[in-house]
């Protein structure tokens, strides 16, 4: 059972990092049109913010639940 829980965090702790990585590239690129209006970087900011915030606040709850 231990092995199973250890996998699962690290299967966890793996995808945390590539959403936040995801978001953080879309922050830096902003939006992905050709020309884009100053609305639609506006949008893709705040997509990229909240894809950056929501892997930070399960990597805190993560880190907190570990056995120590």
């Amino acid at each position: 059972m231990k092995t199973f829980e250890k996998t699962l965090r690290i299967i966890l702790w793996v995808l945390i990092c590539i959403v936040f990585v995801i978001g953080l590239l879309y922050f830096i690129n902003g939006s992905l049109e050709m020309f884009p209006t100053p609305e639609q970087q506006g949008k893709a900011r705040v997509v990229a913010i909240i894809l950056m915030a929501i892997p930070a606040f399960f990597g805190v709850i993560l880190f907190f639940k570990r056995k120590k």
